[in-house]
């Protein structure tokens, strides 16, 4: 029997309309991922998160969606490819991405979620903290960042801190992000 395992990239906000250089590589590595992982016949699914962080932007799963799929059809590996758009913190990507699976009655074995390098506690401890639908494994892999210093320190040492009191980021972090995102 085919073990479903379920691909979460993180989105970032788009540059102009167009997908940033580091969701870009978020991408590659999903589908230099399942291109690997062909042999072992898992049932793939990919799901690009993001909603529009910026006011009549495109979303951010949209803006990376033509570029998983040149991805994949360049490594000639298939995969479904979801999209969550309406998230707007990290946290909502890990709870609308759990609820999206569960609407579709997809039960995952295996979840892999791919971000920022410094954004990985933050995921770690949201993942605990949110993730009620099945037992699946978790593993996380990181990309490029490109961050400045303080915000791989924010993102590092005070994120995790703060997500544990505020899983969703939907008081304090998501004030402060639609602030400064939205001017």
């Amino acid at each position: 029997m085919k073990k479903t395992r379920v691909i979460i990239i993180h989105g970032n906000q788009p540059i102009n309309g167009k997908i940033d250089p580091e969701y870009a590589d978020r991408c590659y590595r999903a589908s230099k991922l399942i291109y690997l992982g062909s042999r072992k016949k898992y049932t793939e699914y990919i799901i690009l998160t993001g909603g529009e962080t910026v006011k009549g932007q495109i979303s951010e799963a949209k803006s990376a969606q033509q570029t998983l799929q040149n991805y994949l059809w360049k490594l000639n590996v298939h995969a479904q490819v979801l999209l969550e758009e309406n998230s707007k913190t990290t946290g909502e990507n890990i709870a609308f991405s759990e609820e999206l699976l569960q609407g579709l009655g997809i039960i995952p074995d295996i979840v892999v979620c791919i971000g920022r390098k410094s954004q990985m506690n933050k995921v770690r401890i949201l993942v605990k903290r949110i993730w009620k639908y099945g037992t699946p494994e978790f593993k996380f892999i990181h990309g490029i960042d490109n961050s400045s210093r303080l915000h791989k320190c924010i993102d590092a040492y005070i994120m995790p801190f703060i997500n544990y009191i505020d899983p969703r980021e939907r008081f304090f972090l998501a004030w402060f992000k639609r602030i400064f995102r939205n001017g």
